[in-house]
């Protein structure tokens, strides 16, 4: 016989002897069903019906093996050692170790078995037989074995062991109470001469447990906790799993026992299908396989169709049957879909509903249950005879629970979904109207949850909104745009975007309705004029800002409010008139001439003082009317200068920005500079400048949020302190004014045509950071906020970051969109968002300053042509200057610091170094922090590098040229090796000019793309 099968025959026959005594153990004992086993997050959970109850597991094997294993399982942080306190007792040789697992009810009592069945002898069988009668009573179940095999030391047949334990084990428990669960835990103490002689074993231990009816862990024993903890909690799913398999076996014999008609032959019945649905719905199905899941699904549905044909309909547990039998075909359904099984669901739940008594509440479920059944066969069928008696079933639903019952809300919203579904088939006016009595119904009875306060508002409107794009009703449409405004305001995240889409098309539909009524009253043979001049007016008013001061009465009008002004005006009229005489690309000038006419603004200019007016100050009120604070009069003299400029609208940042909106205020400051850009006159008023007063000294010149109030404006008018007008006759623009635009140059620094004919953008950057780096601003971080606009970026807009933060992200952006790396060139104090960039604006207040030298030909000498051109290529190769996760990938030519000696002292108290670097003259660097030594080149940590800006290659110049240009001294950045392949920069105190030595140098020289910290 085969060494696999040597010991089969006895071992199996002894652990089948063991489970049958097991199962019928539970049966004499009165488990008329069997524990219920839960599997939560890795570790079991054991309800009973009896209380809490200890589980035993007997750990069998060598010592060393046992008292290792239990160690190692008792440190998982996952398991409570019990023992202090709470010790149970031990006879000689037997420890125990109690303890709990998280998320399981019953307290595991591991116990170190004495090695009796090896022996041979039967003290150890006393021993044993001695602490089970003293230990293990009626609380004390007996859970299975786990049998520690140490395949490293152990060759001989290991089912031999089992054998032994098992035929010990049943004679030292009383009948039906030995373990008949093993679990085998192959080990690797000893030593091995390869993975191979491992993996042997391992095939052959497997097939001899196999052979046996027993289960093995997949792999040996690493000697973690969480595998020992792993280990045990198999073995008590496997235990569970065989005795719930025996009590089904258990049944099914006393229904062989037991013939049709008699007594206890249907209850029989219902405990057997109980059982096997426990089985089928449990989580540890898949020790029996998907096809004998199948099987016992199909036998529960037989069980329950006999035990209802074998129970009176007159009985009272016919009621249960019926439901019993429609629940699980429901689940086959579910799984399978046959339509034959959805029919006799519909009729046992017919069944039970004519069976239960109206107004009980065996009733009102079975009501319930028929209804989402006949749900299930309209979604399949579609027919309008089936939804008629859903909707009829449901209103009887709906009178059975009265105002406050718990499932009043999902009846009402129930009934309303599946007059939705007849509305949109049948489209039936009197539908619409129980729809909304029924949404407005279960809008009063929502609980408090935001989900269902913002799904009945929803659901509200929608059916409001439907009801007045058929009726035209103005009252409805009003009333849903006010709940969908409700319901986006309470919605939580996941119902985002259904509150705005559904608020969305209700404002939409109001529009459209406005605009037919206007466009029936307007429209004439020819073409709808309405129509074009709208379409002009929604492109003009995406262009302003969302409030203005309306000069003529002096109050604040939104964007509703704008547009009513115009449909209200002498030019809309007027429009109207002359449009009919108009036609093709005449019509389209026409309306476009008079729409921009009319929403031309003016746009205030000014340093924030006291008393500054906010929207609270002037919402619903002329700022006419207004006290005599000084913000105040200047809002004031600002409206009526605009209006004496024949201009209907004004705008001022004080009051007509939302401020306690953070969306509305992060979206005015990304628009501000094209709304300076759009206006039709900028008024600047300086406060500070009368006629003894220096105009190119005012305060205005030096803040920060006035640099795109002075660049963006095509238009722009200086008032002086009185409101009189600068220079003091009459101008349009004062920067067409050549006086004024060189007192503008004196004041701010910026060139004339960069003032009169400014564009957005990030050419330049170092020279608009220059413009800037003398400004200040209230709010620190205000400095980096304030020029979003004159480079043409939209970043968000953190109050509370700090300047260097804020600095720093526009940098980053400039760098990354266009490559420009100039910005990279500064002196002074690195900033701690990175150490390539400053930590604010002063160091751009002057332009680096690199002494030329003289071009001199001969230079090329030595240097030979394909070298040139490999050089060339390698240039052309580079990507462009960009961050990645906060990493600046520099492209740069790399000259590697291979000495430097520290001389004396400096005035400054800077420490002079001798530096010589790869391919560059020898050079004197002061810094005022310490270098770290690096006697030899191979040691030294640092290099000077030259960036390559993103328009090196973009002129016509060829190689020779770009080499003599080149050559010329270089502002250099000092970067020091942090680790791995990354640099970080070192912050010079003064400029770090370098010079190459010689063209065959700049050919030779490293180029690469560091990644700069």
């Amino acid at each position: 016989m085969p060494r696999c099968h040597r010991f089969q025959s006895a071992t199996s026959h002894a652990i089948r002897s063991l489970r049958f005594h097991v199962y019928a153990s539970y049966c004499k004992i009165g488990h008329d069903r069997p524990r219920a086993v839960i599997f939560n997050m890795g570790f079991l959970q054991f309800a009973r019906l009896s209380g809490r109850s200890n589980i035993v597991v007997f750990i069998v094997g060598s010592g060393p093996l046992k008292s290792r294993f239990l160690d190692i399982l008792l440190r998982d942080e996952n398991v409570d050692d019990w023992n202090n306190g709470d010790r149970m007792a031990s006879a000689q040789e037997v420890t125990t170790r109690k303890c709990r697992f998280k998320g399981m009810g019953s307290d595991i009592v591991l116990v170190d078995t004495p090695s009796f069945a090896t022996r041979g002898g039967l003290d150890g069988e006393e021993i044993m037989e001695k602490w089970i009668k003293s230990n293990c009573n009626g609380r004390c179940k007996a859970a299975g074995i786990l049998y520690l095999h140490n395949i490293a030391s152990n060759s001989d047949d290991p089912t031999l062991g089992l054998s032994l334990y098992l035929d010990a084990f049943r004679r030292v428990f009383p009948e039906g109470r030995a373990p008949s669960t093993l679990h085998v835990v192959p080990t690797t103490s000893g030593k091995w001469t390869s993975n191979e002689s491992i993996e042997a074993s391992m095939t052959q231990l497997r097939c001899e447990v196999d052979d046996i009816g027993a289960s093995i862990m997949g792999k040996p024993f690493d000697d973690e906790p969480r595998t020992a903890l792993h280990a045990v909690t198999y073995l008590l799913q496997k235990a569970e799993w065989e005795s719930l398999g025996g009590m089904i076996e258990v049944q099914r014999t006393r229904l062989k026992d037991k013939p049709t008609g008699q007594r206890r032959h249907c209850e029989t019945l219902a405990k057997l299908a109980d059982l096997l649905l426990q089985r089928y719905r449990s989580q540890y199905w898949h020790l029996y396989g998907e096809k004998e899941r199948k099987l016992d699904l199909d036998e529960i549905i037989f069980l329950r169709r006999r035990a209802l044909s074998c129970t009176p309909t007159d009985h009272p547990n016919y009621i249960l049957a019926a439901v019993s039998l429609a629940d699980i075909l429901s689940e086959r359904f579910e799984k399978e879909g046959e339509r034959r099984d959805l029919d006799e669901m519909i009729s046992m739940r017919r069944a039970a509903l004519e069976m239960s008594a109206r107004g009980h509440g065996e009733h009102l479920e079975s009501l319930v249950n028929l209804v989402n059944c006949l749900d299930r066969r309209f979604r399949l069928d579609k027919t309008m005879e089936g939804m008629a008696e859903i909707i009829a079933l449901r209103r009887t639903l709906l009178g059975l629970t009265p105002s406050g019952h718990p499932r009043r809300f999902a009846h009402l919203c129930d009934l309303a979904n599946i007059l939705d579904q007849r509305l949109e088939k049948a489209g039936s006016g009197a539908d619409i109207e129980e729809i909304i009595t029924l949404r407005r119904d279960a809008l009063e009875c929502a609980s408090p949850a935001l989900s269902d306060q913002c799904m009945s508002r929803v659901s509200l409107a929608e059916c409001l909104r439907d009801k007045a794009r058929k009726s035209g009703g103005g009252k409805e449409i009003d009333e849903a745009i006010q709940h969908a405004g409700d319901a986006l305001e309470l919605c939580p995240p996941e119902f985002y975007g259904l509150s705005r889409d559904c608020l969305a098309s209700c404002v939409e539909l109001k529009i459209e309705k406005t605009r037919a009524r206007m466009g029936c009253r307007t429209a004439t043979s020819s073409s709808n004029i309405a129509e074009k001049i709208w379409k002009v007016v929604d492109e003009t008013v995406k262009t302003i800002p969302l409030r203005l001061l309306n000069t003529r009465t002096g109050k604040l009008c939104n964007r509703d409010a704008q547009i009513s002004n115009f449909e209200r005006s002498c030019d809309y009229k007027q429009l109207l008139e002359s449009a009919s005489k108009c036609n093709g690309q005449q019509l389209e000038a026409l309306i476009r001439e008079v729409v921009i006419a009319f929403f031309r603004f003016a746009i205030l200019s000014h340093r924030w003082g006291n008393d500054e007016p906010l929207l609270p100050d002037i919402k619903d009120r002329s700022v006419y009317k207004l006290g005599g604070k000084d913000g105040h009069l200047k809002l004031q003299n600002f409206c009526l200068l605009a209006l004496k400029k024949n201009y209907v609208w004004a705008w001022s940042d004080t009051c007509c920005i939302d401020k306690e909106s953070s969306t509305e205020f992060q979206e005015a400051i990304g628009s501000m500079f094209s709304w300076y850009r759009n206006s039709a006159l900028t008024i600047a008023h300086l406060f500070d400048v009368s006629k003894d007063t220096s105009f190119t000294d005012s305060e205005w010149f030096k803040r920060g949020w006035t640099l795109q109030e002075l660049l963006a404006p095509r238009a722009i008018l200086f008032y002086m302190q009185d409101w009189s007008l600068y220079t003091n006759y009459e101008s349009s623009n004062h920067k067409m004014d050549s006086t004024v635009l060189k007192d503008l140059q004196k004041a701010s620094g910026i060139e004339e045509h960069h003032l009169g004919k400014f564009e957005s953008g990030m050419d330049d950057a170092r020279l608009r950071f220059q413009w800037a780096a003398a400004r200040r601003t209230t709010r620190p971080e205000d400095i980096a906020y304030s020029l979003f606009g004159v480079f043409g970026l939209h970043l968000p807009v953190l109050y509370g970051e700090s300047a260097g933060n804020a600095v720093g992200r526009l940098l980053m952006e400039i760098i990354s969109q266009s490559g420009d790396v100039s910005v990279l060139d500064w002196v002074g104090e690195a900033s701690s968002f990175h150490s390539c960039l400053p930590a604010d604006l002063k160091p751009y207040q002057k332009m680096p300053c690199v002494r030329s030298a003289s071009s001199d030909s001969s230079r090329r000498e030595g240097v030979d042509s394909e070298s040139v051109e490999k050089w060339w290529r390698g240039l052309s190769g580079l990507r462009r200057a960009r961050f990645i996760n906060h990493t600046l990938e520099l492209p740069s030519m790399v000259h590697r610091v291979t000495e430097f000696g520290a001389g004396r002292r400096s005035s400054s108290q800077r420490q002079v170094y001798e530096v010589r670097a790869l391919g560059l003259l020898p050079l004197k660097l002061a810094l005022s922090v310490q270098l770290r030594d690096g006697s030899s080149e191979a040691d030294s940590p640092y290099v000077l590098v030259r960036p390559c800006h993103a328009k090196l290659l973009a002129g016509d110049s060829g190689p020779w040229e770009l080499l003599e240009q080149l050559a010329q001294p270089f502002n250099a950045l000092l970067l020091e090796k942090s680790g791995g392949t990354q640099y970080k920069r070192i912050a010079a105190d003064c400029t770090i000019t370098c010079q190459v030595d010689g063209l065959s140098s700049i050919v030779n020289c490293r180029i690469e793309t560091l990644e700069i910290m």
